[in-house]
């Protein structure tokens, strides 16, 4: 599983320098298994193997107020986040009381926004290893919803999107506050849904969708 999901996150960077992201000049060198037991250590949390693959690869991005957040995203308001983020987002939630939150929740990816995307730690959940968002802003669908079958299955569809020009950078107008053009995630949003449901049957979230009514926007 391991060099599978390692083999997919090589074909996602292929596919970033491919389409001139600059996520490629964001990603952070990978930690090792040490390196991660070391910084979870006071988390009451085991991290499923693939999450310790992910972060092996790459230690997410390098946040940066030099560029916008639809240049930042590896997928649709989904920004990789290095695991320190992620811990610090734990820590947060560990001192409040949010209803949607648990301490099998682990945040992998956000948008910026407020929305972010966990992978579900607790063996004996439903959801084990799901991706799962929360988006506190939902109207279309419920603000807690499993949205990926698996981290595999996430990053096998964002791959696939790539590869098939539903997802793709496209240069915009000089931006008023970067003073430059961006480059910003765009996606056609009727085939992302096909897609989507195709390759993670068990997520509610594309279940929801009718692809044929929605804009091509992000």
């Amino acid at each position: 599983m391991k060099t599978y999901l390692k083999n997919l996150l090589n074909e996602l960077l292929e596919e970033l320098i491919r389409n001139q992201s600059h996520i490629v000049h964001l990603l952070q060198p990978g930690l090792n298994s040490k390196q991660i037991d070391e910084k979870i250590i006071d988390l009451p949390i085991d991290l499923p193997k693939e999450v310790y693959a992910l972060y092996k690869w790459r230690n997410g991005i390098n946040w940066s107020d030099k560029y916008s957040l639809g240049e930042m995203w590896i997928f649709p308001l989904g920004i990789f986040t290095s695991i320190e983020r992620s811990i610090e987002n734990y820590k947060y939630y560990q001192n409040t009381n949010d209803k949607f939150w648990n301490e099998s929740l682990f945040m992998l990816f956000e948008g910026g926004g407020g929305e972010m995307f966990f992978i579900d730690c607790n063996e004996n959940s439903i959801s084990y290893r799901m991706i799962i968002m929360l988006d506190y802003g939902a109207v279309d669908h419920e603000i807690l919803i499993t949205i990926y079958d698996s981290l595999n299955k996430l990053i096998e569809t964002i791959v696939e999107c790539y590869k098939e020009k539903i997802f793709w950078f496209e240069d915009t107008d000089p931006n008023y506050d970067l003073q430059r053009p961006l480059k910003i995630l765009n996606r056609d949003s009727r085939r992302e849904i096909i897609k989507s449901r195709d390759k993670n049957p068990n997520a509610e979230l594309w279940k929801i969708f009718d692809a044929d009514k929605l804009k091509n926007t992000i």
